[in-house]
């Protein structure tokens, strides 16, 4: 707990200059995460299944060192690009490397990279200066709420989760925690910036609750990820919390899951800052 601590006070800081910064610092950032974090899933299928790294991370760098460039037509030809490199590898090294290795190097170019991007997106859309931080409300005030209820009251397991400890109880609380959270940023944004409307309050509040229910998916979606990988945690580069993936797994669904949520209410909410 104490090391979780002393992670979180050097972190956060670090985080929220980061986020604020924005542009290159930002971009630069989601690359050398995407880069540590793919490292690690590698490592941890390596004694099954035998990725072409080097193309990942060099997909992985170019994208998101150019992030503040892309267009939905650049997005897609960059993908598209991305994965007929890889089948040509694949008849490259046809002796070596096999389809499954080919999908899990552009399944980790994606869960990881692509996914963190989002953070990215979020940043930049409308509002994202305030409204990037309902990511890390909607993830990391899950996993709180979630451990705090799970341990509290936590009765009944969730059927078949590759998380053998997460209760129904836990994910409820989760998800409402988040949510309460997010309410309390939206007044304060209100409070802060002047805002005349209610509807800033209420798209924090829709957005902490359907993020922490993409961040409870994210957190299995990891959990299944190191059972089939035999493994307790991916890494250990950060104190107390294991490596990049178990810090950030619930960020990753939360990134996209907030992002389409902003997409979707700011057609049906009118907020004004």
């Amino acid at each position: 707990m104490v090391k979780r601590v002393v992670s979180s006070v050097i972190g956060l800081p670090i985080l929220i200059l980061v986020v604020n910064l924005g542009g290159l610092t930002l971009s630069a950032a989601i690359a050398l995460l995407s880069l540590a974090g793919m490292t690690e899933l590698f490592l941890a299928i390596s004694k099954k299944i035998l990725p072409i790294h080097f193309a990942a991370y060099i997909a992985a760098v170019f994208y998101c060192l150019n992030l503040q460039n892309l267009t939905r037509p650049y997005l897609m030809v960059l993908l598209s690009a991305f994965l007929m490199v890889v089948m040509l590898l694949l008849v490259i090294y046809h002796e070596r490397v096999n389809v499954i290795d080919c999908a899990v190097t552009f399944f980790a170019f994606y869960y990881v990279a692509f996914m963190l991007s989002c953070v990215y997106f979020v940043r930049y859309n409308i509002y994202g200066k305030y409204f990037v931080w309902m990511i890390f409300i909607a993830a990391w005030g899950s996993d709180t709420f979630a451990y705090i209820t799970g341990r509290l009251m936590g009765r009944h397991r969730l059927s078949r989760s590759p998380s053998p400890r997460k209760t129904w109880e836990g994910v409820a609380g989760g998800v409402a925690g988040a949510g309460i959270i997010g309410l309390i940023y939206g007044l304060i944004i209100v409070r802060v910036y002047g805002a005349s409307t209610f509807n800033v309050p209420l798209f924090c509040l829709i957005t902490g609750v359907v993020g922490a229910v993409f961040s409870q998916f994210g957190d299995l979606a990891a959990s299944a990820i190191k059972r089939y990988a035999q493994i307790k945690d991916f890494g250990r580069i950060i104190l107390g919390h294991g490596g990049v993936l178990d810090r950030f797994d619930s960020v990753l669904f939360t990134a996209p899951g907030v992002f389409i949520v902003m997409v979707v209410l700011f057609n049906a909410l009118t907020i004004r800052l």
